[in-house]
């Protein structure tokens, strides 16, 4: 009988042989991909504002927004604030340290790096093919070089 654990993430149960290891924890795939991004977001938001750890005022921002809006990720909340501080070179200032912009720009957001993801994508179809085109070998003769003599008999 194979033994379940549970998941770190979640809370609910995964099969012993699916699940993954991370820092000695539990996972399903799916939430291991969630925690990633959790954590990179995470980071994004110490690096904005300059924090060693977001404090319990982003944490609740973050659980709110997950709960408010279903739709709303990790990642695509990283989306969002770069979209706004980085994108649109917005001020950090009028933060105050928090990430309440967030439910404001989050469409926006995604439709913006959507757009990039599409171009990037015909890009690379329109690049691969241009390289497909048939290439023809060439062979080429060795040129057998004249060997010159030590002296020369027409000019003695």
């Amino acid at each position: 009988m194979a033994s379940i654990v549970k998941c770190a993430f979640c809370g609910n149960g995964v099969l012993k042989a699916e699940a993954e290891r991370y820092k000695n924890k539990n996972y399903h795939s799916e939430c291991l991909a969630q925690l990633h991004a959790k954590e990179d977001l995470t980071t994004y938001i110490c690096r904005l504002f300059t924090l060693k750890a977001p404090g319990p005022r982003i944490y609740a921002q973050l659980k709110s927004f997950l709960e408010k809006y279903p739709h709303y990720t990790y990642e695509g909340i990283k989306q969002a604030l770069v979209y706004f501080y980085e994108v649109q070179k917005k001020s950090i200032d009028k933060a105050n340290q928090g990430i309440g912009i967030v439910p404001y720009v989050y469409d926006s957001a995604q439709e913006y790096f959507n757009n990039i993801t599409k171009r990037q994508e015909r890009v690379a179809t329109e690049l691969s093919t241009a390289l497909s085109v048939e290439s023809k070998e060439v062979v080429v003769k060795k040129q057998q070089k004249k060997k010159k003599s030590l002296y020369d008999m027409e000019n003695l």
